[in-house]
């Protein structure tokens, strides 16, 4: 296979029926996570999967599983507050509103 060039001028890549996009870089934060829940039978606190949501206002920012480890979570940066939830059956539901300081 041998490629070839046609030079293109002035033209966009619009003339020749090609589609152009570009790209706009999102501001991130990050932090971790971990799970904990009293074992009756070891006496002590040990790692257990959940579900976790991160939202501000009505944007969903992470809504997903996580892991029985310490889980590095990351989601959009911008805003002054953060709502973390985290859900287990069978257990309690734990939220707070985390704020964020320059």
């Amino acid at each position: 296979m041998v490629p070839e060039v046609v030079k293109v001028g002035d033209n966009n890549a619009s003339d020749f029926g090609y589609v152009t996009f570009s790209f706009t870089e999102v501001q991130t934060i990050s932090f971790s996570v971990a799970v904990f829940v009293y074992g009756e039978q070891t006496k002590n606190f040990e790692l257990t999967n959940s579900r976790l949501y991160v939202t501000s206002g009505t944007d969903a920012l992470f809504n997903k599983d996580i892991a029985n480890v310490t889980n590095s979570i990351l989601v959009k940066d911008g805003y002054t507050t953060y709502h973390v939830k985290v859900t287990k059956d069978g257990y309690i539901t734990y939220e707070r509103i985390l704020r964020l300081m320059n």
